[in-house]
């Protein structure tokens, strides 16, 4: 399994095409989870997102897509159900950037409206039709929950904390799995020069950042778009976006620009830490999964 962060947003795409690359299989597709692309998880898919579909012989070998994304690729097509109505059921097709036999990266269809309303079931499926060499094969369906709404901020990997010296023999370099029950992890947050945010480049009180993600939904909601950072020995800090919205690199792809507050540098007790981790969490209006949240290393240069 690939999670689909990047480290660079110029590498976005390129990592979005990254998978498992697997012998031919040409038995029935078999379905096992459907995920947003931004962190792997299974509760933060957002209409007009990116997805990640796992499973087995959903290809016969790796298939990439151009730009506009295409609803068939490499013979595979993946199908979104919803119930806007009892009894009632329509099928829309993602939008493919990527297909191997194991995993198949989609843009998710962008909807107007709550489409499966509680009432009406318990959300939505997703199946996967593939055709080689002229055999139509079916897969299995799985329920999920498609929201209008989830942001889920691009995973970027684990790496040691700001201001640490790590045990002897622990690699502090950003990993996909946690070296050590302290790691934090780190979300693709870049500063206004493109460069990530991290323990060797941390954010700074006055700095302008931009934090990329995917699900952010309508940024027009009420109530709007909020995010917040916890400061050093302080209660959580609301702060006002720049701007929130879609960006014009790649459909699907979103960001939110900020300033970062110099309240964040004033504790309880009136002390000055100098560095440190601040939790960053993101939510939207409607949406009714929770938020996205990372880490980011914070300096005080006056300290």
């Amino acid at each position: 399994m690939v999670r689909l962060g990047t480290m660079l947003i110029k590498q976005f795409m390129a990592a979005l095409f990254l998978g498992l690359v697997c012998t031919a299989q040409t038995a029935t597709p078999q379905l096992k989870s459907v995920v947003s692309a931004g962190s792997f998880q299974p509760y933060k898919i957002a209409s007009g997102a990116y997805a990640t579909v796992l499973g087995t012989s959903l290809s016969d070998k790796v298939y990439i897509g151009e730009m506009p994304w295409p609803l068939t690729l490499g013979g595979a097509v993946v199908m979104i159900c919803y119930s806007p109505a009892v009894g009632q059921q329509n099928c829309a097709a993602a939008q493919l950037l990527y297909v191997s036999p194991q995993q198949i990266n989609v843009l998710m269809p962008t909807l107007q409206q709550k489409i499966s309303p509680p009432s009406y079931g318990i959300g939505e499926t997703v199946y996967v039709v593939t055709n080689v060499g002229g055999s139509e094969l079916k897969s299995n369906s799985l329920l999920f929950a498609l929201e209008l709404d989830s942001p889920d901020i691009l995973f970027v990997g684990y790496e040691c904390p700001i201001g640490t010296t790590p045990p002897k023999g622990v690699n502090c370099a950003l990993s996909n799995t946690k070296t050590q029950p302290t790691n934090p992890i780190r979300g693709t947050i870049t500063d206004a020069a493109g460069g990530l945010v991290d323990s060797a480049n941390p954010a700074v009180i006055g700095g302008y950042y931009t934090i990329w993600l995917t699900g952010l939904g309508n940024t027009a909601y009420d109530p709007p778009l909020t995010f917040t950072l916890l400061p050093w020995k302080n209660v959580p800090l609301a702060i006002k976006p720049l701007f929130a919205g879609a960006s014009p690199q790649f459909p699907g792809l979103e960001q939110i620009n900020f300033q970062l507050p110099s309240a964040i540098a004033v504790s309880l007790d009136g002390s000055c830490q100098p560095e440190w981790e601040s939790d960053l969490y993101v939510s939207q209006g409607l949406g009714t999964p929770p938020g996205s949240s990372v880490q980011i290393p914070v300096v005080i240069r006056s300290c």
